[in-house]
């Protein structure tokens, strides 16, 4: 964000803050490791400072505002350049600029050259507008994301228009634009194709009920896929694999179409050459036709987002959508163009695996950490969905195998997220065994879900690229069918393979096998040590009790909430307060137990939220000695940990109750009520 140009929205920030508190000098500043550079600035001529004379390089270490009344005389600043000469401050008041992420990057910040005093009002004023400053701050920041994603989608777009002949018709099969690929293999400039009907290009080769079959299949709005043989300018043939995907308007009639084509003429000459060659050169165009059928759809929906959100943004210049709808837009944006570089991902690893130049590991790993990491990652969409997710050990597990354990996760996060995408009811488990004589360990992912009939069975278990049960699957759950495909290959990879079982209504079994090296001084883990608590949904995630969001549940009821993450505290604190509750935040079980010590009548909580995981005093020790000290107000322990035995300890240490993080709101909520109308009702049974 440094030396970006100007910008009238700071420009009137920093204008406006100066006139409301009377100061002749204000600035947004920004801050880095040498130097201060103002955003924004009035009365300032300089357009930067150094950092060590810079007021404002004290100020971002501070949570609140930094008010220097008379800095001839304040210790901090009586010998500052900026004091002792010009231009002579004396008066100083800047807010931190603290970004979401808890960066504070710069000020803002007025100053006078004579002594003053700033009054409440004023402070508020300041507070305010460093907020709004921030909030632009934000914007800057997520529009360079933006623009750098649009950056990379434009270079994919143009590396699949060096490699792609493109062509697009109207609905009379007129050529309304072409690209440089297929000018190339036509031999044609584009001016003397555009207007043209495409029969200009007609070899003679196929008959008219080649090109009937492609009108009708066109016309009526589906895809069309043949090898084409077509004529170039010089009357020399070439040869491509065409796939015509038809153009709708808005009332979804046929107004022309695309063209997507690759040039096969060398595998055309060679397949007349030699048969065992013909069928290599089908398949490959096969593959080919899947990937532009595929790549089509998935590349194209998450770009007609990313376009149509960016030209919002572009066309607000006057700043008119809200920050919430604004910050909803960026981020739909960033999910987007997200998605499409995970494609890519997926592209160049079944490219790798293809070509055979993909290296794997051979590292110790911990498969059992493996194993949470996957179910901690996947913990959200389940819930989400109200099902459940659970980890079995169904025999001794070794400590410790040799194997990849990037490569390992990735098998196993992909078989276990198409579980939970394709299970509405019910769970998905994942089963872990061990055949230390095999020198092998199984990964069994069992769900309840909408399992497969014996011919989409036989289809998925090919694990062919671009390949999902059906059609009716990819139009209902999404995905470009690359998964299954790099999941199977790195199984073989690790020394396994995968097995998939499946019974259509009744669910589905992939079942991973790899390959864990030398076992006989592995340490063996036993079950009973192992074995994951089972992640339930709560009715309130099955949406049948869903809570008014915007109810004041919480009215009147106070919170303490002891949280050293400073992202947690300020979703809960958000959580709770926008239910009606006060809430007091601790950043450490020490802080929360002399807290509790110091309250006394109306000041007292009615609750306690605490962190098991906390530096100075745990939430574990903090909630022993508040107990020891006789205090029984409700403490509800919030833990990341979700294994068997984790809720039974946070009982023993005196908790009334236990949640895992993420955090449920509706969940949270409603727990916070219930024990707050308890404690309320207890309170006046001992006064009666």
């Amino acid at each position: 964000m440094l030396d970006t140009p100007a910008d009238p929205a700071f420009d009137d920030l920093t204008a406006l803050v100066s006139e409301l508190l009377g100061c002749p000098i204000a600035a947004v500043s920004l801050v880095d490791e040498s130097r201060q550079w103002f955003k924004s600035r009035v009365g300032l001529d300089v357009p930067q400072t150094h950092r060590d004379v810079a007021f404002c390089a004290h100020a971002i270490l501070l949570k609140e505002p930094l008010i220097v009344m008379d800095a001839a005389s304040d210790p901090l600043t009586f010998d500052n350049p900026l004091v002792t000469g010009e231009p002579g401050i004396r008066f100083y008041a800047g807010h931190p600029l603290i970004l979401d992420d808890g960066h504070a990057v710069g000020t803002l910040c007025v100053i006078d050259t004579k002594p003053r005093r700033i009054d409440r009002k004023q402070l508020s004023v300041l507070r305010r507008l460093a907020g709004q400053a921030t909030q632009l701050l934000q914007y800057a920041r997520q529009n360079a994301v933006v623009s750098r994603k649009s950056a990379e989608l434009e270079a994919l777009r143009f590396a699949m228009d060096k490699h792609t002949l493109f062509s697009i018709t109207d609905r009379a099969g007129r050529i309304v634009d072409v690209n440089e690929g297929f000018c190339n293999i036509s031999g044609y400039q584009r001016d003397e194709l555009i207007g043209q009907d495409h029969r200009m290009l007609n070899s003679g080769h196929h008959p008219k009920a080649f090109w009937k079959q492609m009108w009708q299949t066109i016309r009526s709005g589906k895809d069309w896929r043949e090898d084409v043989c077509n004529k170039a300018k010089d009357g020399s043939l070439y040869w491509v694999d065409s796939t015509n995907i038809p153009k709708f308007d808005e009332d979804g009639k046929v107004i022309g179409f695309i063209s997507l084509r690759f040039d096969i003429t060398e595998q055309k000459r060679a397949s007349d050459k030699i048969v065992l060659a013909k069928q290599q050169a089908e398949a490959a165009n096969k593959a080919k036709s899947d990937f532009l059928a595929n790549m089509s759809h998935e590349i194209r929906t998450p770009m007609s987002a990313i376009l149509g959100y960016t030209d919002l943004l572009a066309e607000d210049g006057d700043l008119s959508l809200t920050p919430e709808r604004r910050l909803q837009t960026i981020t739909t944006i960033q999910s987007n163009a997200n998605h499409l570089l995970n494609i890519i991902d997926d592209i160049l690893d079944v490219s790798k695996i293809e070509a055979g130049q993909l290296r794997l590991e051979s590292i110790e790993t911990d498969p059992v950490q493996i194993a949470n990491e996957v179910v901690s990652l996947l913990r959200a969409p389940a819930r989400d969905k109200g099902i459940g997710l659970a980890v079995r050990y169904e025999t001794p597990i070794p400590r410790r195998i040799q194997s990849d354990p990037t490569r390992l996760r990735q098998v196993l996060l992909n078989l276990t997220g198409n579980a939970v995408k394709f299970t509405e009811l019910g769970g998905v488990t994942i089963h872990i065994a061990c055949e230390p004589e095999q020198q092998r360990l199984t990964f069994g992912v069992t769900d309840t879900g909408i399992g497969m009939t014996p011919q989409q069975l036989e289809t998925i278990s090919q694990c062919k690229a671009f390949t999902q049960a059906d059609e009716t699957m990819t139009r209902k759950f999404g995905g470009t069918g690359l998964g299954l495909r790099i999941s199977n290959a790195l199984a073989g990879m690790l020394g396994g393979g995968i097995k998939i079982e499946s019974e259509l209504a009744k669910g589905s079994t992939f079942t991973v096998s790899i390959q864990t090296g030398d076992l006989s001084q592995a340490t063996l883990l036993k079950p009973d040590q192992l074995n994951a608590k089972p992640i339930t949904p709560h009715p309130e995630q099955t949406g049948k009790q869903q809570s008014d969001p915007q109810a004041k549940t919480l009215e009147g009821v106070r919170i303490l909430l002891a949280e050293d993450g400073l992202d947690n505290q300020r979703l809960l604190k958000h959580y709770l307060t926008k239910a009606g509750a006060q809430v007091t935040v601790c950043e450490n079980g020490l802080h929360a137990v002399q807290a509790i010590e110091a309250a006394s009548g109306d000041e007292m909580p009615h609750l306690i939220l605490m962190d098991m995981q906390m530096p100075e005093l745990d939430g574990y020790g903090a909630t022993g000695r508040l107990r020891s000290l006789g205090y029984t107000l409700p403490i509800i322990a919030v833990t990341a940990h979700a294994m068997d035995g984790d809720r039974e300890k946070c009982i023993d240490a005196g908790c009334d109750d236990y949640l895992t993080k993420p955090i449920d709101k509706a969940l949270l909520i409603r727990l916070c009520g219930d024990f707050a109308s308890k404690r309320a009702g207890k309170r006046k049974r001992d006064a009666a």
